[in-house]
């Protein structure tokens, strides 16, 4: 919408944008598909205790694909994120935010191929946001870090910035 005042009256101009969902998400049920494009995330708010309230969005990984990287990008700053795996799932992981460039918000996660994931936002007013599943290099984040053991370990070749993760035995 696009809104002038000119003088005492107001005008505005308004537009029908083809394949655009701006409904759901304000439960887990009627969450909201994630996809590569921008897609809209309400905030909603309850007026009584005066707190924002989560809203949702659902992400699934292709059966055919394997483990891989969830990386969300939000056109704002969300103040939390957690997922589930599932509406009935109470035991939610949340996730860390870091900065992107132009003022986008991202956070990431491994995902597993054919798991359906609910991704539960909080934030002070609606945003935009786009999800994309890739298997990136081992080490490129640090939600998939390269595995090393105690003793020698191989480092890729390439000059870049690594993940990795040691799990020390008992012994």
């Amino acid at each position: 919408v696009f809104v002038s005042t000119w003088g005492d009256a107001t005008t505005f101009n308004t537009a029908v944008i083809e394949n655009t969902t701006i409904g759901g998400g304000l439960t887990c049920d009627d969450a909201v598909q994630a996809t590569t494009e921008p897609f809209f995330l309400p905030a909603p708010w309850d007026w009584e205790n005066y707190t924002s309230m989560p809203a949702y969005s659902t992400f699934t990984v292709p059966e055919d694909s394997e483990a891989g990287l969830l990386e969300m990008t939000f056109y704002s700053y969300p103040s939390t994120i957690m997922v589930y795996e599932g509406c009935d799932d109470t035991e939610g992981v949340m996730l860390e935010i870091t900065d992107g460039d132009d003022y986008k918000n991202i956070a990431s996660m491994k995902a597993e191929p054919g798991k359906t994931y609910i991704i539960q936002t909080t934030a002070y007013a609606p945003m935009m946001a786009s999800f994309r599943f890739f298997v990136p290099e081992a080490g490129y984040s640090c939600a998939m870090p390269i595995e090393g053991k105690v003793g020698e370990n191989t480092l890729p070749a390439a000059a870049g910035r690594y993940w990795y993760e040691v799990v020390m035995d008992k012994a």
